[in-house]
């Protein structure tokens, strides 16, 4: 977790902590895997939520992208994790 964290933090001072960067999306989204993996999957969703909202802000809203379908899929387990069938 702590590698991750520290990934993310570079990669914001890279590219800036206030824009959307494929870098910083990733890191997020690995960072969401580590907590699905702990079972957290609150704090999971919430930085797959991070990430799908940077990959539609790089990719676009209406654009189908194997970035924006990783994510949804992994948001999707975390819904079906934590009982939220019609969700996932």
């Amino acid at each position: 977790m702590k590698l991750h964290e520290e990934g993310l933090e570079i990669r914001r001072v890279i590219h800036g902590s206030d824009k959307a960067n494929c870098s910083i999306a990733y890191s997020l989204y690995a960072l969401g895997h580590v907590y699905y993996y702990q079972e957290n999957y609150d704090e999971a969703a919430k930085f797959y939520e991070q990430s799908f909202d940077m990959f539609r802000t790089l990719h676009g809203t209406n654009t189908m992208h194997h970035d924006i379908a990783l994510v949804l899929s992994s948001l999707g387990a975390v819904y079906r994790e934590q009982g939220k069938v019609e969700k996932a």
